[in-house]
């Protein structure tokens, strides 16, 4: 038996590929490369292929498959010969060695810099230097002239997605830091990335004695990322190993393929109030002397644009008090000049929020309060009653992109509604911690 299986397993839906590696050469000190398995050995395992022992033809097999690339030409005359089950179990191994990665490659990771603070971009740098004998296939794009031709964007999420496969990022006591991709919805040629991958992705030659170059741009900033968000000191390691269904494959490590191990350090790690988990935002209503304010937090560890034109329906946020007393439910708007139409949709009002900071949505006056609750037939000042604020926003790139047609053809439309919105708009639905209404206002 010499199966493998395929699986994937970047985050966010995009799986990722693990296929057979072994190494077909070994450097030597001069740098040179020198044969990992004479062509006896070789032509005794392939000959063993039909031994009448069936312990003896497992046995050749697994010698077979470390030996990799190198037996590929002896394994071809085996197929093509008389020897039935010689010929099956070598077209059976051929096909496994077909789709061999990283055969014969040294893999070396480099980092601009060792030593920088969380929200300072640094590119990552996969060097792939090919000491076999034979050509070796990759699963990167390495050629400039056969790259292909995409916005700085969706290279950075394409050069991510197919590093990351194979990438481990450790923080301190073996923490693993996981992949985070911002929406791929967002993007129509970001998400064409991303399903491209999962329908294999690329894949290069690197020729013998050659080399080849992957640079990660914005390796822990970038659309697709590695949020190194703690101070502290990180290991980063690029490992190979095939999921083998054969057990003594697996135990023994056949194919293995690892790194160097790099090591950096984060010097001034972000904000507490930057979520480790990936939360995108909070909502919290509190007491400031006489008026009650919503603050909405961004917990990303990117800027967001929050929506504060308030309204009914896109491209208007939604923002309202919620007062709740004896199962009932009362509800007035946090703008009483509501947005109805596009004149008063306003661009300035798409708020820019850093990473871990707040934003102010809405401040009520207690005696406003009260006089509006009262209005809509709530009495605020009986005890028991909590109040909460509650933010929709779904004005974005995607909601954009399905009004495409009515925002081109009508009038009025805010010129910042024709162009494509900012990325990183925040389009969630959030309801805020409840608070207990005082008695006197």
């Amino acid at each position: 038996m010499i199966g493998f299986s395929l699986n994937r397993r970047i985050p966010a839906a995009i799986a990722c590929l693990i296929a057979f590696s072994s190494l077909a050469g070994a450097q030597a000190q001069d740098g040179s490369v020198v044969r990992t398995a004479a062509d006896d050995d070789i032509r005794a395992s392939i000959r063993e292929l039909s031994d009448p022992v069936y312990a003896t033809r497992v046995a050749a097999t697994r010698r077979l498959c470390a030996i990799g690339g190198e037996a590929i030409g002896a394994l071809r005359e085996a197929a093509d010969g008389n020897d039935v089950e010689a010929s099956l179990r070598a077209k059976k191994l051929l096909s496994t060695l077909d789709q061999v990665w990283f055969s014969g490659v040294e893999v070396r990771l480099d980092i601009d810099k060792t030593s920088f603070a969380w929200n300072e971009p640094v590119d990552l740098t996969v060097t792939l230097t090919n000491r076999s004998l034979l050509d070796a296939r990759v699963p990167f794009e390495t050629s400039a002239d056969k790259r292909e031709p995409m916005s700085g964007d969706a290279r950075q999420v394409a050069d991510m997605l197919d590093v990351s496969e194979w990438l481990r990022v450790y923080g301190e006591g073996e923490r693993e830091v996981e992949l985070r991709v911002d929406d791929l919805g967002e993007d129509s040629e970001v998400l064409s990335v991303a399903h491209k991958r999962l329908d294999g992705g690329p894949s290069s030659v690197v020729p013998a004695g050659g080399q080849a170059t992957v640079r990660v741009r914005e390796f822990n900033r970038g659309w697709a990322r590695y949020p190194l968000l703690d101070s502290g000191e990180y290991s980063i390691v690029l490992v190979y190993e095939p999921a083998w269904l054969d057990p003594v494959l697996a135990e023994n490590n056949v194919g293995r393929v690892t790194s160097n191990l790099l090591r950096v350090t984060v010097t001034h790690g972000a904000p507490k109030s930057v979520s480790r988990g990936g939360a995108e935002a909070e909502l919290e209503v509190s007491r400031d002397g006489d008026a009650l304010v919503a603050a909405l937090t961004n917990l990303t560890d990117r800027a967001v644009y929050v929506n504060t034109n308030f309204g009914t329906s896109p491209p208007f946020a939604e923002g309202r008090w919620v007062y709740e007393l004896a199962g009932r439910r009362f509800e007035i708007p946090a703008d009483s000049k509501a947005g109805r139409t596009w004149a008063d949709f306003s661009e300035a009002r798409l708020a820019v929020v850093e990473a871990g900071a707040p934003i102010e949505l809405a401040r009520i006056g207690a005696a406003q309060l009260r006089k509006a609750f009262a209005d809509a037939g709530a009495n605020v000042s009986l005890a028991g009653g909590v109040l909460s604020f509650g933010y929709a926003n779904f004005c974005g790139r995607q909601w954009q992109l399905r009004e495409e047609a009515n925002l081109s053809r009508e009038e009025g439309v805010p010129a910042v509604l024709k162009r494509r919105l900012p990325r990183k708009m925040l389009s969630t639905r959030l309801s805020g911690n409840p608070v207990s209404v005082w008695d006197n206002p």
